[in-house]
């Protein structure tokens, strides 16, 4: 289990230099309880206490980070988003899997930006649930494999994706890390990391099982 308190996340902005490093202050936070404000549904309210993590539309925008530094792993989280919202899920800090407002696409104007899409991948089926409603996504990822030198040997590699029991993506081999990636080049561990600069979302529920190759 991630912890979906705000305790269990690091959050940093990415500086105009490239660097990250940690806001002033963010829009963060973990809850108890939350609902959609009936006078703006791009608003979300919170009640105290634990197992949600909620970016709000108030407050300055960045990302957060697991302590947690991972490999390869099995992850399961469930999240929800605002009218028009919208996320990413980055495995390792650097490939990331896209959490968007698009369940009334149509399959033949899916791209690899509508909710489950992967940089040149777009998900196979268009499984993405209205707003405001709680989503599920799992997924298997294998980390990118080095030798004893440092020399990649192969691919980071996402083995299957599924979101709301929809299998969404098989076998996708990710030859570097996609855009927006915490650092340059590929890594053997790194953390999960939740977009917060695309409006509010909230987390619950996130599990992982590490695999040990």
């Amino acid at each position: 289990m991630i912890h979906t308190g705000i305790q269990g996340w690091i959050a940093r902005e990415r500086l105009p230099d490239g660097r990250w490093a940690a806001p002033l202050e963010h829009s963060w936070e973990g809850v108890g309880e939350i609902e959609i404000d009936p006078a703006d549904d791009r608003n979300i309210w919170a009640k105290r206490g634990p197992g949600i993590l909620l970016s709000s539309r108030e407050g300055a925008a960045c990302d957060v980070f697991s302590r947690a530094e991972l490999g390869s792993f099995d992850l399961y989280l469930e999240f929800l988003i605002a009218v028009e919202s919208g996320s990413g899920v980055y495995l390792l800090g650097q490939y990331e899997i896209r959490i968007a407002d698009t369940h009334e696409l149509g399959g033949d104007e899916l791209t690899d930006e509508a909710c489950g899409g992967i940089e040149g991948h777009p998900p196979l089926a268009n499984a993405a649930l209205p707003p405001h409603e709680w989503q599920t996504l799992e997924l298997t990822f294998r980390a990118p494999r080095f030798d004893d030198g440092g020399n990649k040997i192969a691919d980071a590699r996402i083995e299957q994706v599924k979101l709301n029991d929809t299998l969404i993506h098989e076998l996708v081999e990710l030859p570097g890390p996609t855009a927006g990636a915490l650092v340059e080049g590929d890594v053997p561990r790194g953390p999960i990391r939740l977009r917060g600069d695309i409006g509010p979302v909230a987390f619950r529920d996130m599990r992982v099982r590490t695999i040990f190759e």
